[in-house]
């Protein structure tokens, strides 16, 4: 599967400057998942910087042309560029929406099975933590150093040593039917399936609290939520093996898996 190619020019503010925004959503049988809520974070983070959002109608009709290249019946990722190529970043102009397929990564497929994972260094943090910004270069650090160390994904931490977010990631901390997240006020994205998580999580049984813990908890159970790998748990922190999850975690899983099914994308 190619990606598309396009042309900048080399000062575009994209390359020069790393300002743009994308989005990663989860293709199930060429239907985006939570494409709205995808959607909506995209735009408020544009709001949030003060610069002009794309228009719903140009990313729907970018997604649509990118989904003729899915097989149905298959499951794929799909990237949303949006990336600043004029210097007057107030002019609606100088933006450029992009929408490509790709193959679900292999890494990813496996992490579904169990998350190894590290702890970063404290006080790392994602230049634009609120936001979904192109601007990556901790968490592309961060993703190095786990893979260094046999690892899938590294975990932000704050300056005592409390989670933040995984670098591709929300983390949640789970003992039997209860489970924390840090609060968006800690530096995090705050994730579309961690949004779904929270909001729907006490349909299992699981009681779901925003707050602050010790990095070292999540020995006794955790998962990781993305877009791509959903939710799965923790397998190892630091190379030692973490307490197994509890049944109820597959119930969350089977709801999530269920509501991914029923997407619907007009």
């Amino acid at each position: 599967m190619k990606a598309p190619r396009i042309t900048l020019p080399v000062d575009a503010p994209a390359l020069a400057r790393g300002v743009g925004f994308f989005e990663t959503l989860w293709v199930l049988d060429r239907r985006p998942v939570f494409f709205e809520a995808h959607l909506a974070r995209l735009r408020t983070s544009c709001a949030a910087l003060g610069v002009p959002g794309p228009r719903p109608s140009r990313v729907r009709d970018a997604s649509k042309a990118a989904l003729r290249g899915a097989r149905r019946g298959e499951e794929y990722g799909m990237r949303w560029s949006y990336l600043a190529v004029g210097h007057d970043l107030d002019r609606p102009r100088s933006w450029r929406f992009f929408a490509m397929l790709f193959p679900v990564p292999r890494e990813i497929l496996r992490k579904r099975r169990g998350v190894r994972a590290v702890l970063l260094p404290r006080g790392w943090e994602r230049t634009t933590p609120r936001w979904k910004t192109i601007d990556y270069r901790a968490s592309i650090a961060g993703a190095r150093l786990a893979r260094g160390r046999a690892a899938e994904e590294g975990i932000f931490l704050d300056e005592h040593g409390r989670v933040r977010e995984g670098t591709a990631s929300n983390v949640f901390l789970l003992s039997g039917r209860r489970a924390a997240t840090a609060p968006v006020s800690a530096s995090l994205l705050p994730g579309v399936v961690r949004s779904w998580v929270l909001e729907n999580a006490p349909r299992v049984g699981l009681a779901i609290e925003e707050r602050s813990f010790p990095a070292v908890r999540l020995r006794r159970g955790g998962f990781f939520t993305s877009s791509l790998t959903g939710i799965a748990p923790i397998e190892s922190l630091d190379g030692v093996k973490c307490a197994p999850p509890p049944p109820i975690l597959a119930e969350l899983r089977a709801l999530y898996r269920r509501t991914a099914e029923e997407a619907e994308f007009r």
